[in-house]
């Protein structure tokens, strides 16, 4: 059996497994193993594409910390490697039935700095006048980002770095060799090969809980039980020429149907997700039905009546790891302080706001990381 040295094993390919590895690959040899045909095949490549402000997070969590950090990371990453994004600001639209929750949101903004501004119905009636509410908040600093562009450069920018990416690489096992040494099987290609690290990050995403169970490593108690949301999105046309992002108050484990404008087509609005549970992580057909349909626009013209007037026609879907717990659902950072396994890091349950803020979470991990 072939064996392959290297100074950390990332295992999966989304985009916080890419961010570390482009992260990682700038001082020390990493190889990424990926069980897919290719890279940001599930969850990554099937959310909003936005860029999050941070004001839905409690101000001591993982999630406000990296999406704050994130974002920035992300504009100045955008801005060098000319990536399709657009700052476009997000509207939240607050009526009777969730005030208290909008003004909470908006205290939240106001304690962490994020810039914003209440606005009033008579400046929404002047500038959005399809608008229905009762309360609205201009986030100024929200966006969307071309995922797919921005996958491809994190590619590049590690491959230019040293760092290897292995395709329809599953990862079978993993033995601590020695206290500082892993040996990892994986199976690609009706064959096997080690791989011999010094340290591990877990970024399967779905997988996480599933793939950490399967291993003879002692982590099982450190992982929190999971389960998975199911995402329908349709698109129509910019009919009413949006500039900004629009959200209602969000709901329990979701932002709520919401309105996005393409990164790489303004004239395209996404709509969506919804929020629905499922017990499995299998992509299936037939998912879109009239009655999913009547939903989302019951949902949209809450806030745009007019949404009736287009129509709206199937996009994709996507599914997203949420984790139970009975208060705030935060990212999972699993290190060695909790499970005794030098360098090896477990992330789990990075849903929203993943994508902003994974280039702060690969720096966090990769300061982590201790090879002397």
């Amino acid at each position: 059996m072939d064996i392959i040295e290297t100074d950390v094993l990332v295992v999966g390919g989304g985009i916080v497994g890419l961010a570390l590895l482009k992260e990682v690959s700038k001082d020390k040899n990493c190889i990424l193993v990926e069980k897919n045909h290719s890279l940001i095949e599930e969850t990554s490549s099937r959310n909003s594409g936005v860029i999050h402000s941070g004001i839905y997070y409690p101000e001591d969590s993982y999630k406000s910390k990296f999406c704050i950090e994130g974002k920035k990371l992300l504009y100045k990453f955008c801005e060098k490697y000319d990536i399709s994004h657009k700052k476009t600001g997000k509207l939240l639209i607050g009526n009777k039935d969730n005030i208290q929750k909008f003004f909470s949101l908006v205290e939240n903004a106001s304690d962490m700095e994020i810039e914003h501004e209440l606005l009033s119905k008579q400046q929404i009636a002047s500038t959005l006048p399809f608008l229905e509410g009762q309360e609205f908040l201009n986030i100024k600093d929200s966006g969307v980002i071309d995922v797919h562009e921005f996958s491809s450069k994190l590619e590049l920018l590690s491959e230019r770095n040293g760092a290897y990416i292995s395709l329809q690489s599953s990862l079978v096992n993993v033995t601590q060799y020695s206290d500082t040494l892993y040996e990892s099987e994986i199976h690609t290609n009706n064959e096997y090969f080690i791989i011999k690290s010094k340290s591990i990050v877990f970024a399967a995403g779905l997988h996480t809980h599933a793939l950490i169970s399967s291993l003879n490593l002692r982590l099982n108690d450190h992982l929190k039980e999971n389960f998975f949301l199911m995402g329908h999105y349709y698109k129509t046309k910019n009919w009413l020429n949006l500039k900004k992002l629009i959200y209602p108050v969000p709901e329990k484990n979701s932002l709520g149907v919401h309105l996005t404008i393409a990164a790489n087509d303004p004239n395209t609005l996404i709509l969506g997700p919804d929020a629905i549970e499922v017990n499995s992580i299998n992509y299936q057909n037939n998912f879109f039905s009239e009655e999913l349909k009547e939903s989302f626009l019951s949902s949209i013209e809450k806030y745009i009546p007019s949404i009736r007037k287009v129509e709206i026609f199937p996009d994709y879907v996507g599914i997203r790891p949420k984790i139970h717990t009975t208060g705030f659902q935060d990212f999972q950072i699993i290190e060695q302080k909790a499970h005794n396994y030098k360098n090896l890091f477990i992330l789990q349950g990075i849903d929203s706001p993943g994508l902003t803020s994974c280039l702060a979470i690969a720096q966090y991990v990769n300061n982590k990381i201790d090879l002397g």
